[in-house]
């Protein structure tokens, strides 16, 4: 037999211009002059998928990504030697694990070549990154080894190239007159922030975080623990950069908080905004530190679009003062958490309830992401070259359970994260 050749063959939809990737193929080829050391008796044999360093990729040397063990042979029964890639109860090994990142491709093995288990994988999960650590395409390619030596090393087979820009892409996946620039693999982050954010830089040297968390919140949420939710948040946005952190837990009645929110039609509201949902008018509001968060409950009234929770609402004709380093706020993060609502049918999902400390500190993050003008993350369908709300890794992704019924703190994606941590220097 020839000498053997992986064959890595991209997954691909055309969206306008652009071929974007869901996936690749995996093949094995007899291609070459040399004489394989493949023979009609199974070897040990293992393939490797490797990303290698790119352009100015932050990757400086390979690291192997996928790695599968089995035995491979040359099968002649057809009249032409075929190699024959046997992993029956092999499970494949992954650099990272997928509840670490929503980065990732389908995987598919070519059925003449390769006999697999489930176990052997069907997504490759592709190591977080942002745009400043690659530039614009991730590469990466196969080594096959037989017994004790390289029969195919990566120079000699295809290489996959993973471009992780996604084009005018509507907001949300379906608002088309806002579209902008994402990054990603299949899961993808937006490049510039939602268009009512905040006018930003805002320097957050020499401030604290507060977040204050209404009691309601938790005496509505199963398993509260309210030191918990304070070392979720106290992760999530050390992880970003914005400490020193506080977590505080109020009651609406409090001095503090009387002085800032009133209820007025049934919602907390700034104190002096006549109507919640008229015409905000440029004095309406109140100023606060930019960097004070509040959260209350709403126990009436349905959540918009299924959420769990809405941002915070500032004056969107005089948002924030950065020189004073103050935002005029209308209206407060607020939690639906009335009973068979979104948020209590998360809690009910969970099936370890101290997790439900790590969703509320999850949802009252990915709500501060929002005041900061981040969007959801999306993924990108290959089958339908669309794109819709990405589930489960990320702050900002969509909130629940895995597959297992648990909820870990989630931080923010690597976009998300060089975006804070740009916008809000320390």
């Amino acid at each position: 037999m020839d000498q053997l050749k992986v064959v890595l063959t991209p997954i691909t939809k055309k969206v306008g211009t652009q071929n974007r990737v869901g996936g690749v193929k995996i093949n094995i080829v007899a291609s070459g002059k040399k004489v394989s050391v493949v023979g009609s008796k199974p070897q040990p044999a293992k393939l490797e998928l490797i990303e290698v360093p790119k352009g100015i990729d932050a990757v400086t040397v390979e690291r192997v990504l996928y790695a599968l063990e089995g035995t491979i042979k040359s099968d002649a029964s057809s009249g032409k030697e075929v190699p024959q890639f046997d992993a029956v109860g092999k499970a494949g090994k992954f650099l990272v694990a997928a509840p670490d990142t929503d980065f990732g491709v389908a995987l598919e093995f070519d059925d003449g070549t390769f006999t697999v288990s489930k176990s052997a994988g069907r997504w490759l999960p592709l190591p977080w990154q942002s745009e400043v650590d690659e530039d614009k395409q991730m590469e990466v390619r196969a080594r096959l080894t037989v017994g004790a030596e390289i029969e195919a090393d990566i120079a000699r087979n295809d290489s996959f190239d993973i471009p992780m820009t996604h084009s005018a892409v509507p907001d949300e996946g379906k608002n088309t007159a806002d579209t902008s620039d994402y990054f990603g693999v299949v899961t993808v982050y937006s490049k510039t922030p939602a268009k009512d954010a905040p006018k930003l830089p805002i320097p957050f040297k020499g401030k604290t975080l507060n977040i204050y968390i209404e009691k309601n919140i938790g005496e509505d949420t199963a398993g509260y623990d309210f030191k918990q939710v304070t070392a979720a948040l106290t992760k999530i946005f050390t992880d970003v950069g914005l400490t020193p952190i506080k977590v505080h837990e109020i009651k609406y009645e409090d001095t503090d908080a009387q002085k800032i929110w009133t209820l007025r039609k049934g919602e907390v509201i700034a104190q002096n905004v006549s109507d919640p949902e008229g015409k905000i008018q440029p004095k309406e509001g109140v100023d606060i530190p930019f960097f004070d968060f509040w959260c209350f409950t709403r126990q009436f009234g349905d959540p918009p679009e299924d959420e769990v929770a809405h941002s915070e609402a500032l004056n969107p004709n005089n948002q924030v003062s950065v020189a004073a380093v103050t935002k005029r706020i209308v209206a407060p993060i607020m939690f639906y958490t009335k009973k068979g609502k979104p948020y209590q049918n998360v809690i009910k999902k969970l099936l370890n309830k101290d997790d439900a400390n790590d969703f509320l500190a999850t949802v009252v993050a990915h709500e501060i992401g929002h005041t900061l003008g981040l969007r959801h993350p999306l993924k990108f369908d290959a089958s339908t070259g669309k794109y819709g709300l990405a589930p489960r890794c990320g702050v900002m992704a969509q909130a629940g359970p895995d597959d297992a019924g648990r909820f870990a703190a989630r931080l923010f994606g690597p976009m998300h994260k060089a975006y804070i941590q740009k916008n809000l220097p320390p």
